[in-house]
């Protein structure tokens, strides 16, 4: 049996290389060529519709413009507010450390005569009033925020509104007890000056995640499309002008086309439809010569010449095709029938 095979080899080894070099030639132009469909009209804004009057296709949704989409974007962030989360911890150990602080300290005797406890508790609600408020951490987020610009504060996991301006810094913080410290009377105000000048923590910080996720949200909320055509409506007339609304609309079946184009199903049948071209031409051209210029065929630097030149026009056209549609008109196409023409005859030529 295997002699058999290796004596047909042997005896077919010409003829089945040729044929080798058909389908391989076949299957390079098979995977090189564009699977990219091209919306087929030209058109501008402004400027007169230069084709036939065209109609919907099939139903499509009108697509808003960039600028549109970016203005609602816009719009929906300025309704997220920021987030910040108020850290109860943080708020509770800056307390307890303010008490170790001021009972190892010695309060100077006042005229009042408040007792050290009783200043202790004036000490406590000042760091309280302002720390419950929120001290914040920097972020560069929050860089350009504005006194009257909302936020959001989570406060034991309760979200609440509050302005920007109603939060403090550290310096804030201490500017602001120190209004309140000049305010009263029978207390060490040296003291209490000295334990908050150190006394307030950073309690409050920014949460990007929880501030991403609402942005988020909010932009999937909007739509990229703002209404439908119909199959078999009227979309813009031959020589009609190409205004905003039938721009966009134009836009919009161009869109719908080249998704459409673009699913599976549609790749699928594509695929096929060139592959079945493609081999339909390559088989005629191998009949062709096997049949009818056999002393082509017989010649193996003929066929070599042949698909070498086809090859050597297809590749760079579909390079260009894909990439710079725009510059096909540079491929020498007229060159492959000089050449052609030349070598072999006219019925080759037109053949090829």
């Amino acid at each position: 049996m295997n002699n058999k095979f290796f004596n047909f080899l042997q005896q077919h080894y010409y003829e089945l290389f040729k044929i080798t070099l058909f389908a391989l030639a076949a299957l390079i132009v098979i995977w090189l060529m564009p699977r990219e469909v091209k919306f087929q009209y030209e058109y501008s804004k402004g400027k007169p519709w230069q084709h036939e009057s065209l109609f919907a296709p099939f139903d499509f949704a009108i697509y808003k413009t960039d600028e549109a989409i970016r203005l609602e974007q816009q719009a929906m962030l300025e309704k997220v507010y920021p987030y910040f989360v108020l850290d109860q911890e943080k708020t509770e150990a800056g307390r307890q450390r303010l008490q170790t602080v001021f009972n190892q300290a010695k309060p100077a005797d006042t005229a009042k005569g408040l007792t050290k406890q009783q200043q202790l508790s004036v000490l406590l609600t000042i760091y309280d009033s302002i720390q419950n408020q929120g001290v914040v951490a920097y972020h560069p987020a929050f860089e350009n925020l504005k006194s009257d610009d909302k936020i959001d504060i989570i406060k034991n996991k309760v979200v609440y509104h509050a302005k920007f301006g109603d939060v403090f810094t550290v310096k804030s913080a201490y500017d602001k007890a120190q209004s309140i410290i000049d305010t009263l009377r029978g207390i060490d105000k040296k003291l209490f000056s000295e334990i908050l000048a150190n006394g307030f923590v950073q309690n409050l910080s920014y949460d990007e995640r929880m501030t991403t996720a609402e942005s988020d949200v909010a932009l999937s909320q909007i739509s990229p499309t703002y209404g439908m055509v119909q199959e078999g409506e009227l979309i813009v007339s031959a020589g009609e002008l190409v205004d905003g609304e039938k721009f966009i609309e134009i836009n919009s079946l161009r869109k719908a086309y080249e998704q459409r184009v673009g699913t599976t199903s549609e790749q699928n049948a594509l695929i096929t439809g060139q592959a079945v071209l493609i081999l339909a031409i390559f088989l005629a051209l191998f009949f062709f010569l096997k049949i009818i210029r056999k002393d082509v065929y017989d010649e193996l630097r003929n066929v070599n010449f042949l698909l070498l030149l086809m090859l050597m026009i297809l590749i760079p056209s579909f390079y260009l095709i894909t990439y710079n549609p725009q510059l096909i008109v540079l491929m020498p196409f007229g060159l492959l029938p000089i050449i052609l023409i030349t070598f072999f005859d006219t019925r080759i030529t037109m053949m090829v």
